[in-house]
This record gives C-alpha cells, structure tokens and sequence, in this order.
C-alpha cells in the first residue's frame, strides 16, 4: 500500500492545515506515503486532475486530497484507510453560515444537502461528497474516463456542478459507490473563522 498524500492550492496554505498535516504524517509514519503539491492548475478541476493522474504515475494504490484549507485529526488517514472503500470523504461544511455539510444524498427522489439533524453517526453512502479531504483508491482513476475532475455550468456561465461533485456523479454512473464518514472530528473549513 503506497499512498499519495495530495495537495492543492492557488492561494497558499492555512498554518491550521499545516498543523493538521503535520500531525497527521506523524501519526502515519508507518504507512508508505508519497506527497505531491499542485498549484499551477487554472482550476481546481485541474489540479485535482493532475494529482490523480501523479498518483498513477507513483504507483500509489489511494490518493487523499487535501484543500489548502482544510483542518482535520492526526488519525484521519489511517481511520479512512480502515474503511477499505475505493471512495470515501470526511464530512465538513462549506464556508458559509447555517448551509449543512458539503455531502449531499438521495432522498424521496430528489437530492438534499445533509443538515446536523439527518446526519447519520457512522459511515454512509451518499450522492456528492466535498472534496476538501477524500481519500480514493487509485485503481478508480484507472476505470473511469477523463477527465476524472470537471465542472457543469449553466448557460448563463454559472457553475451548475462542481469538480468534486462531477467526480461523485461519474464514478457512480460507472459502478462505485461513495461514501463519506461523520465521525472524524474535530474537522473544520479554515475562513474567517473555522465553518
């Protein structure tokens, strides 16, 4: 087991999220691990591509993305690498006050944003997961077609569907479930305060 430890940022990265990486690789030191950091990507669509495609390149056997603004347990690796699923997220919410969390999942036949009450306690399959910590075994980039990572927009140029839900949608189309874990914490999204 190789894994690629994936990071992207057009910005910079949060001193939060170094803290947490740092604490996490400590944590994981048993554990083969390869890093790669992109950031010359136009869109975050592209770096995501790009680490996917460098995780392939490594021989790596799972990649976990990591956002540049993203804080998370020192044991959250190897907690998402014990599932043993080809696809699986932290929970966490978006940068905005009051919008649930950043998964999204089938219910009465439409799609809905998990809010606190309907979040389930353990791991659970879902429609969309954010992609700011996901943890996906590299055989899948192998299966699906590319790009991996894309964006939907709407006629008027709006973004429809973001990369990491475009990513969600196409792997399940080709067979993989996705799943995501509510229970690492503490796990926050770094803005003007911790979301």
């Amino acid at each position: 087991m190789r894994i690629c430890i994936g990071l992207l940022s057009n910005r910079g990265f949060e001193q939060q999220m170094v803290l947490s990486l740092m604490k996490m690789i400590h944590a994981s030191k048993d554990l083969d691990l390869h890093f790669e950091v992109v950031s010359e990507g136009y869109t975050i669509a592209e770096n995501r591509n790009c680490l996917a495609a460098k995780a392939l390149q490594n021989g790596c056997t799972h990649l976990l993305m990591i956002d540049d603004d993203m804080i998370f347990p020192e044991d959250s690796l190897k907690r998402l690498l014990a599932h043993d699923k080809d696809i699986i997220a932290i929970n966490y919410h978006p940068r905005q006050i009051g919008s649930g969390y950043m998964v999204w999942k089938k219910g009465d036949a439409k799609l809905s944003k998990l809010e606190k009450e309907d979040l389930p306690k353990e791991i659970f399959k879902c429609e969309e997961a954010g992609g700011g910590t996901i943890l996906i075994k590299t055989d899948v980039f192998l299966k699906l077609p590319r790009p991996w990572f894309d964006w939907e927009v709407h006629k008027t140029g709006m973004v429809k569907v973001g990369e990491d839900a475009y990513f969600c949608h196409k792997a399940i189309k080709n067979g993989y479930d996705v799943w995501c874990d509510p229970t690492i914490k503490p796990t926050a999204h770094i803005g003007k305060f911790n979301f």
